[in-house]
């Protein structure tokens, strides 16, 4: 009994196909959150060390570190808490705005966020 192995490679082929774009689209999701939370770090380690150097009020860090931070359609939010030695600054947004393929709709409410901080320097 002789069997016509013509098209085998297709099937194949069209069954792995859905699992490799699912791979690709989540390894570019992943990718997309890692680099918005980099852009998050650079925004927060900025303003810390502007803050630091008591170049700009509490409110001043908050709009500029929210306004450094923006990454795609993510609107960041930032808290600039101040005490007697350092200032902390973080920076949080919702990941679902910055996934390209929706990977992240999956696991609700996840945020992406970086927090910094940096001693004061005197007076």
């Amino acid at each position: 009994f002789r069997s016509n192995e013509r098209g085998g490679v297709t099937v194949e082929f069209v069954l792995w196909a859905p699992v490799f774009a699912a791979l690709i689209a989540g390894a570019t999701d992943i990718t997309l959150a890692f680099m918005n939370q980099s852009n998050f770090w650079n925004g927060a380690r900025d303003t810390a060390r502007i803050v630091s150097r008591h170049a700009m009020t509490v409110d001043e860090a908050q709009a500029y570190a929210a306004s450094n931070a923006i990454f795609a359609n993510a609107t960041p939010t930032a808290v600039v808490p101040v005490d007697a030695t350092e200032v902390i600054v973080t920076i949080t947004a919702p990941a679902t705005p910055i996934d390209a393929f929706g990977i992240f709709g999956i696991f609700k409410d996840t945020t992406i966020q970086a927090e910094v901080r940096h001693r004061l320097e005197p007076r």
